[in-house]
């Protein structure tokens, strides 16, 4: 039986299929050239994965991206990242007439337990290494939850969106 290559890394790396995946929007903000949306839906695991959906408005989107924001050890850094917002000016990636699907990565911005939004808290590198380890300890690792949840962003950017 012959595989493409996305199944034979999913099983490889212990993924589920790609399936539509539920989620709710919030509210928008229009701003210069494009609108913002809040969205949120289900990671694999029960969490709740916040995103920001940037869409044009002087134009239908001539495609999509999903994008991830940086790492660089600012774990209050998220989609807020990508919007331009706080971090690194180099990041905003929503101004270039395509939407954009940002969600923050697991224990970064609002997926962080304690503390939500962009001002850092000392636990924030505890958090993060944490969710790295007990993976660890089952036998699992962060890097396939993340890639799951990338799977989620974009399936949700193409309904979201009405992209093909």
């Amino acid at each position: 039986m012959t595989h493409d290559i996305g199944s034979m890394l999913r099983d490889r790396l212990g993924l589920a299929p790609p399936v539509p995946v539920a989620f709710e929007r919030g509210e928008v903000t229009g701003l210069h050239g494009y609108t913002r949306q809040r969205i949120e839906y289900g990671g694999l695991e029960g969490d709740t994965i916040p995103a920001f959906l940037f869409t044009p408005t002087a134009q239908p989107a001539r495609g999509g991206v999903v994008v991830f924001h940086q790492h660089n050890g600012e774990f209050h850094f998220g989609k807020s990242e990508i919007a331009g917002e706080v971090g690194s000016p180099f990041q905003a990636l929503a101004r270039r007439g395509l939407a954009v699907l940002a969600p923050d990565a697991l224990t970064f911005e609002d997926r962080r337990g304690q503390v939500h939004g962009v001002e850092p808290h000392d636990y924030d590198w505890l958090q993060h290494y944490s969710a790295m380890s007990y993976r660890l300890l089952d036998g699992d690792t962060l890097m396939r939850k993340g890639l799951d949840d990338a799977q989620r962003a974009l399936s949700v950017l193409i309904d979201a969106t009405e992209l093909d």
